[in-house]
């Protein structure tokens, strides 16, 4: 049956116990921001007025036109009843056959990654899910002279040319085979109850690295950072993260979390030298329909 909105913290409650990996906004997201995605469907399975396992499918505004995400929880309590398939298919029904269903399975679970794979879903990747608690312990690497920060909540600038040409060249990141991302794409990631949080690097006035994500229950989220490889070599990957936790830091956030696929070895050992760990993994898994 379709979710009423009155089980939504029900449905949110059971996702967080059986994946205590996830944040919350991670999962609310979905269901309580209007503005996150369209195509949405949500459906729950219930006994009499038990929750046994809910599903979702969607487009957040970030992905592309034929991408859908979905998720499907089912308490411990009810698995191996075909409970799971049961609400994929009424999550995906009507589905046109050019869309791609896209999910993601922690690396921890390996019973539900061979239940996806039942389900005809592929690996597409892996990704490392880190954390870094802010204040960050050490001393902060002094800027070099040629380089000035400027901190962004729009990513608009005088020269936005230049700025929407660093960022496509900077995006030589695993990821990038899937979809590339804009300007709108960034912004796209932000949920209702986010702050945004940008940080640009200028060498010479030109634009250089860029660090994007967000913040929301005392936690910074990072979701993009790139270097334009005519400046690669300097460190700047590593600066404007940095610089990204100073801004956090002074904006509430005592935490920062990112997710990197696992073959991006730039970025895992700048993450590394900052002093991030892993916390959890994830399978993105996909599937046409």
């Amino acid at each position: 049956m379709e979710a009423p909105p009155e089980r939504y913290e029900e449905m949110i409650g059971l996702a967080l116990r059986r994946c205590p990996a996830f944040v919350r906004f991670m999962v609310a997201a979905p269901l309580e921001d209007p503005s996150f995605a369209d195509h949405k469907r949500f459906m729950v399975a219930v006994d009499g007025d038990t929750l046994l396992g809910w599903g979702m499918r969607l487009r957040p505004h970030a992905f592309p036109d034929h991408w859908r995400a979905t998720r499907v929880v089912v308490a411990s309590e009810h698995q191996d009843r075909g409970v799971g398939r049961a609400i994929l298919e009424a999550v995906t029904d009507g589905l046109e056959p050019t869309v791609s269903l896209r999910g993601a399975v922690f690396d921890d679970d390996p019973r539900s990654l061979a239940i996806a794979r039942r389900w005809g879903f592929e690996v597409l990747q892996h990704s490392i899910n880190s954390r870094l608690e802010l204040p960050r312990a050490g001393a902060d690497r002094p800027l070099p002279a040629d380089v000035t920060v400027e901190a962004s909540t729009t990513l608009e600038f005088e020269d936005q040319e230049a700025f929407d040409a660093m960022l496509v060249a900077s995006q030589t990141n695993p990821e990038a085979e899937f979809f590339l991302m804009d300007r709108a794409v960034l912004l796209d990631f932000m949920a209702e109850g986010e702050e945004p949080l940008g940080v640009l690097l200028r060498v010479d006035a030109a634009p250089a690295a860029l660090c994007w994500g967000s913040a929301s229950e005392g936690n910074a989220h990072i979701a993009y950072t790139g270097v334009d490889p005519a400046f690669r070599g300097r460190g700047l990957g590593y600066l404007v993260k940095q610089e990204m936790h100073r801004l956090a830091y002074a904006g509430g956030a005592r935490a920062c979390l990112t997710s990197n696929e696992e073959h991006n070895h730039g970025i895992r050992h700048v993450n590394a030298t900052l002093g991030y760990r892993k916390v959890s993994g994830s399978y993105w898994v996909h599937r046409p329909v």
